[in-house]
């Protein structure tokens, strides 16, 4: 009742993002970098974990917009962690078989939306799990801003951009296409 697991349309490989093969950095199960948005939750799934989230909000108590270790404190959000039909999902999706982190402080984080609007929720920064995905529990069209973002290139440009102190290029800059479910009443 909680899941209508969707496709995105597109996927960008570990090529497209310009890493040469084979990756430099570390042996990968998958070269699939990234997909745009695509749904995992139904209307009730969305309204179940929104729930939580109003619920685990206030535990946000080392920074205001996160609240680490979700899994520990929600057995909902537990249980969508390890769902054995996300990750056969995920697998398929990634063309590599996949199983959910071994460290349950690992399994989910909840990062909640700044009271200004411009002001980000995460810096640009690469994630130290090889595969990683975030999934959005507001109502996109609700809210001002938010977009998740991610950078058409590697990890060493994106650092020697930030070293010389340049902006990133807008063109690129992927934003991910938004699936736009129901709204949640």
């Amino acid at each position: 009742m909680h899941l209508s697991l969707g496709q995105p349309e597109q996927c960008y490989s570990l090529d497209d993002l310009g890493y040469a093969s084979p990756w430099p950095h570390e042996p990968t199960a998958s070269d699939i970098a990234a997909t745009d948005c695509f749904q995992v939750l139904s209307n009730e799934g969305v309204a179940a974990l929104y729930h939580v989230c109003k619920q685990l909000e206030a535990y946000t108590k080392s920074n205001p917009r996160i609240a680490r270790s979700g899994a520990y404190r929600s057995q909902f959000v537990c249980d969508l962690c390890v769902c054995p039909d996300i990750t056969e999902h995920l697998s398929q999706l990634l063309q590599a078989p996949l199983l959910p982190h071994a460290m349950g402080h690992q399994l989910a984080h909840l990062n909640y939306q700044p009271l200004t609007v411009g002001e980000n929720v995460d810096k640009w920064h690469f994630d130290t799990l090889q595969v990683d995905y975030v999934m959005f529990v507001t109502d996109p069209n609700a809210v001002e801003g938010g977009e998740f973002q991610y950078f058409k290139g590697t990890r060493d440009e994106m650092a020697a951009l930030k070293q010389a102190g340049k902006p990133i290029p807008s063109e690129r800059i992927i934003a991910p296409m938004q699936v736009h479910p129901a709204p949640l009443a």
